[in-house]
């Protein structure tokens, strides 16, 4: 730029001809008259008219580049970096130049082979679309720090952001995500938009087209909305979500919470999301997520009357220890359904089994490996027929019996067998009566001294009759007499 002023100068002021610059400068009459033609100094450039000679980098140049274009179709935590090119090149290529020289050759190269990629900016009509995607954080539970998966759904007009943690990214939480992500929207939008997850996807086809896991088709049945799924490895394409997925783990999971359970965290996820609701903007707009939600709530699908029953369905049969199988836990059905094909509804909190559609077992869900979840009352019709067996009954052992009940067995066990099978059928009241009943009819018969299955029995009804007593009145109101309506019975008229 200075020499450019000191040319103009010497034309303009000192009106020299332009070979007397030329050779005064030691510039070419053509550089010379370009300058002089200039109408603004910040279009001159200077260039370079041969390529400045490289006499340790050039020769290993080409390897270089060769070495960087094969890594395009190498796994990408297994490519070279520039530390490892310049150890190459001292062991293969006798390289005698710096590592300094080598990262500077690399960055060149990466610099100029790199695409940067063109975006086109979205907008989405109130209830049209939402994204949802999967999240990892960590977390503590109690003292245990653990790791949680995060389900994230976020509306694309409105913004609003729903985020609720499990244990496990399994199809059964995947469909209660769903299920009350929308009962949180208050609505179901029309489309979802997805990555190609396996909990919805089974198969990717041709083009566009997906086949979808059983599960994920009977939700979209029952909510009726339809779904996109993204390119191969092209998350970017739900670009809200990512976004909410990064938002949520940064502000509502930093630092580290520490939570009783898991109940009280995904608590604390619904609040920060109604807060975040009311304190952010939408993009490009100066109204709230809260305000623009409100409206967009008008124009999503109405929930159904029934909720999505979001458990994963499979057939199951019982071997003759009357457990059915399941992620390699065994869970207890009734004696009577011992080797039967049963059906098996998992949720992401129990396991309900079935026999002709009737619910015959319910358990909480294990998710370790090779557990036993026994009911024992499912093993006392057999129980009474094998008294002798009581002692080293598997699922009375893992019950653990409450002090109540050991009581009771202990007066009954001193009757031999028959006590034995008095106290089994006492256990079987349990389903009719239910456990508090039972156990406060059980605490009266031992308080009297009069401990049998009859005198039980008696009593949990009468616990019973006295609660629905309470809880309807037998008092009722009636209307005020009226004497004039014997009158007429008599004849009388007055």
């Amino acid at each position: 730029m200075v020499q450019a002023e000191y040319i103009r100068w010497l034309y303009y002021q000192q009106h020299l001809s332009i070979r007397a610059i030329a050779k005064k400068v030691g510039s070419a009459r053509k550089t010379v008259r370009k300058i002089i033609a200039l109408a603004d100094a910040r279009d001159y450039k200077y260039t370079k008219r041969l390529p400045r000679p490289c006499p340790v980098m050039g020769p290993v140049m080409p390897v270089i580049q060769a070495w960087l274009k094969e890594d395009e179709n190498r796994p990408r935590k297994q490519r070279h970096t520039a530390r490892r090119i310049y150890c190459r090149l001292k062991e293969e290529y006798g390289f005698k130049g710096s590592e300094e020289s080598v990262r500077r050759a690399v960055r060149l190269l990466r610099q100029q082979a790199q695409v940067q990629p063109a975006y086109i900016p979205l907008s989405f009509a109130l209830g049209e679309a939402a994204q949802c995607d999967w999240g990892e954080a960590q977390i503590l539970l109690g003292a245990d720090l653990i790791k949680v998966y995060l389900f994230v759904m976020r509306l694309c007009a409105s913004r609003a952001l729903f985020v609720r943690a499990y244990l496990h990214q399994n199809q059964e939480a995947f469909l209660e995500g769903h299920r009350l992500a929308f009962e949180f929207f208050g609505g179901v939008p029309k489309r979802v938009i997805y990555d190609n997850l396996k909990v919805a996807v089974k198969k990717v086809l041709e083009g566009t087209r997906r086949e979808e896991q059983e599960g994920f088709s009977a939700l979209r049945f029952h909510y009726v909305f339809s779904a996109e799924f993204c390119n191969v490895n092209q998350a970017h394409e739900k670009g809200q979500v990512e976004n909410g997925v990064g938002f949520a783990r940064r502000n509502f999971l930093v630092p580290v919470p520490q939570v009783s359970s898991l109940e009280e965290l995904n608590a604390y996820l619904e609040q920060r999301c109604r807060e975040y609701a009311q304190g952010y903007r939408v993009p490009d707009t100066v109204r709230t997520v809260a305000e623009v939600w409100e409206e967009e709530k008008k124009a999503l699908l109405p929930l159904p009357e029934q909720p999505f029953a979001c458990c994963r369905r499979l057939l199951v049969r019982s071997d003759r220890y009357s457990r059915v199988c399941f992620e390699t836990n065994r869970y207890s059905v009734p004696t009577a359904l011992a080797g039967k094909t049963l059906s098996l509804r998992a949720y992401v909190d129990r396991v309900e089994i079935l026999n002709a559609g009737e619910v015959v077992a319910v358990h909480p869900r294990s998710y370790g490996r090779g557990q036993e979840i026994l009911d024992p009352v499912h093993y006392l019709p057999e129980l009474a027929k094998k008294p002798r067996a009581w002692k080293n009954a598997r699922p009375l052992k893992a019950a653990k019996l409450s002090p109540v009940y050991e009581e009771a067995l202990s007066q009954l066990k001193q009757k031999g067998g028959e006590g034995v099978k008095e106290f089994a059928r006492i256990m079987e009241l349990e389903p009719l009566f239910g456990r508090a009943v039972l156990t406060r009819a059980l605490e009266s018969a031992l308080s009297s001294g009069v401990l049998s299955l009859a005198a039980v029995r008696e009593c949990a009804a009468g616990l019973v009759r006295s609660q629905s007593e309470q809880a309807e009145p037998r008092v009722k109101l009636v209307a005020p007499a009226e004497p004039h309506r014997y009158d007429l019975l008599l004849g009388v008229r007055r």
